[in-house]
């Protein structure tokens, strides 16, 4: 994934990000963790292409993947939810930065969007 970061369209660079956050949640083999993170995902996709498209700190993405990645691997679960924090707080303002760009800007948000994109899951209650 780093070294695809700053010469990746944006496409292949959120689809890297997307299998990066996939990966983890299946080594967990926590299946309620595996379905929350799917349903999450599908709701979650559109704005995370759109903010992806920004190539915004995408060094700062990979800094926090591989700190991450680190806390993992020390199985210190502290420094992982610190980490993993940090990283949702980031994620978050890259989205609400993209939406208000798009909203600010003339004309649509042109690109291509991915076919692997999941189905949103219906509520069976």
């Amino acid at each position: 994934m780093r070294a695809a970061s700053d010469s990746s369209e944006p496409l292949t660079f959120f689809q890297l990000d997307m299998k990066f956050h996939s990966l983890i949640v299946a080594a967990s083999n926590n299946k309620p963790l595996i379905a929350t993170h799917q349903n999450y995902n599908s709701r979650l996709w559109r704005a995370r292409f759109i903010s992806s498209r920004q190539r915004v700190n995408r060094p700062g993405t990979l800094q926090q993947h591989a700190i991450i990645v680190q806390a993992l691997e020390k199985r210190d679960g502290s420094a992982c939810a610190e980490a993993l924090k940090a990283h949702l707080q980031a994620g978050y303002l890259n989205i609400a930065s993209a939406f208000k760009a798009r909203d600010t800007e003339p004309g649509e948000v042109h690109g291509e969007m991915p076919e692997d994109m999941p189905e949103e899951k219906q509520d069976e209650s």
